[in-house]
Parts: structure tokens; C-alpha cells; sequence
């Protein structure tokens, strides 16, 4: 609930809607006697809905009316200028830009490697949560181990060290390695037996509960990625109409590499 009424006041500017369901809770008036603020009134609502609707933060009626007189003379799709709000300068209505250094080639690629990295790293991280190992090493720069319920796997993929492998040195020689040896082989064997074994499936547990916090933070961390990359690519659609509308073919081909021909056909759309 919370993070919807954050949403809500990002994007209209106040709490208007509320105020009005709470006064009118409490029983109280709901319009003006005197028409001047009756209309002042209704032009408050009208702002406040303008701001929700386009998630453009205007602050006046005539703030409205200068963006929609800039996105009807370039022919914007509103869809995208709502979704690049970050990126576009509104600090003058005058003369509305659009932060031309977070659209460059190199931001783009940038965050399309974040996203197929992040996404990769999620895919490994959910992996540890169904792990149902724990890793172990040796004290002073030993070599590390993988412990499970009843078995520890000397490297990943490896045959599996059991309990019935440590009945006898014999059958403990195929797993000596420099590594590994009768030693460590041996400590091996007592970490499978009680009181070793029970703290097993308590570290594994634990594991897991990390692994799961840290898939859910690199997830968090897509989802941004993924809407940030959303918002840039929305802005380069921006620029290159622009671009084109003002007449400027060589900048839209030059900013985002789109063919000269797929230029002069958008120009030809929009004389």
C-alpha cells in the first residue's frame, strides 16, 4: 500500500484525490459557493490529472500547455515521453530538452551488457539455492571440499567420498591425489560421522537463505537495469524524431546509426 501511494505521488505531484475522499468522509463540502475558487478548485484536479495521466510534472496550466505543444509539433508518442520523464529536462517549458548524454551509443550498450549480466548472474544464484552443498577447505591455504548429506565431493563432478569408501585404505587410494592425501582423507572420513555430520544440513540450510537473499538483491538489480534500458531506449525514439522532424537526417543517422535510407523515409512521412 505504501509503495503505491509513493507511485502515485511521484507521479501526480500530490495527494489531492485523498484529501478530497477524507474530507468527504468526514462529511464536507464538496464544491465552492464562489465560482472563483470552485474554479480554482476544479483547475488543481485538472493539473493533478494531467500529471498522472502523461507523468509529465507540470506546476501550471500554461506548463501544459507548452508540452503539449512541443510533443504535438514533434509528433511524439506519448507513451514514450511519459516513460522518459527522468530524461528529459522540464526545468523550462520554454524550452524542453532532452538529456542528450544519457541517449549516447555507449550508455545504450552499456546497459544492454548490465542487463545480459545481471540476468546471467540471477540464473547462477537461483542455481545455489537448489545447491545442496556447502563448501569446506582446509585450514592454511588448503584445498576446498564440497560437503553433502552423507558424501563429500572432492571437485564438482568428481565421484563422491561415503562412509563406505573410508572402511579401508583400498578403498580410499583412488581418491589420494597431491591434494588430497591420506590425511586429509582421513579428516575427510571424520567429518562424515557424528557429531560432524549433523551440523551438515544446518550450514546447507543456511546457504540456501543466503544464496535466496542475494538472488532476490541481483533480481532488484535486473528489474532496474530493465527499466532503466526501457527509459533510455524510449528517449533515443524521442531524439531521433525529433531529430528528424527538425529536418536533420545526418543527426539522426549519426546519434543512432539507423540507415540514411530509414531516415529520409520518416522525413518523407513528416515533411
Amino acid at each position: 500500500m505504501a509503495m503505491a501511494m509513493i507511485y502515485i505521488y511521484h507521479r501526480s505531484g500530490s495527494f489531492f484525490f485523498l484529501r478530497d475522499r477524507v474530507w468527504r468522509f468526514f462529511d464536507g463540502k464538496q464544491t465552492f459557493d464562489d465560482p472563483r475558487f470552485e474554479k480554482m478548485r476544479k483547475r488543481a484536479r485538472e493539473l493533478e490529472f494531467f500529471r498522472f495521466e502523461f507523468n509529465i510534472p507540470v506546476k501550471s496550466f500554461s506548463d501544459a500547455e507548452r508540452a503539449e505543444k512541443w510533443i504535438t509539433q514533434h509528433q511524439l508518442p506519448i507513451n514514450d515521453v511519459s516513460l522518459s520523464r527522468s530524461i528529459i529536462n522540464w526545468d523550462d517549458f520554454a524550452d524542453i530538452r532532452l538529456r542528450t548524454y544519457l541517449t549516447t551509443q555507449n550508455i545504450f550498450t552499456l546497459l544492454r551488457v548490465c542487463v545480459i549480466a545481471l540476468f546471467l548472474l540471477t540464473i547462477a544464484s537461483t542455481l545455489l539455492i537448489a545447491n545442496p552443498f556447502v563448501v569446506m577447505h582446509f585450514k592454511q591455504n588448503g584445498p576446498s571440499f564440497y560437503v553433502a548429506k552423507n558424501q563429500v565431493y572432492l571437485e564438482i563432478g568428481a565421484a563422491p567420498l561415503t562412509l563406505a569408501d573410508c572402511s579401508s585404505s583400498e578403498k580410499l587410494a583412488p581418491f589420494i591425489t597431491k591434494d588430497f592425501t591420506s590425511n586429509r582423507l582421513d579428516v575427510l572420513c571424520q567429518i562424515l560421522l557424528p557429531p560432524f555430520s549433523d551440523g551438515h544440513e544446518g550450514r546447507i540450510a543456511d546457504q540456501r537463505e543466503i544464496s535466496a537473499l542475494l538472488t532476490a538483491e541481483i533480481f532488484a538489480g535486473l528489474a532496474f537495469a530493465i527499466r532503466l534500458l526501457a527509459k533510455v531506449k524510449a528517449a533515443r525514439r524521442l531524439e531521433r524524431q525529433i531529430s528528424v522532424r527538425n529536418g536533420c537526417v545526418a543527426c539522426a543517422v549519426r546519434r543512432h546509426g539507423i540507415p540514411e535510407y530509414e531516415a529520409k523515409r520518416l522525413l518523407r512521412q513528416h515533411p
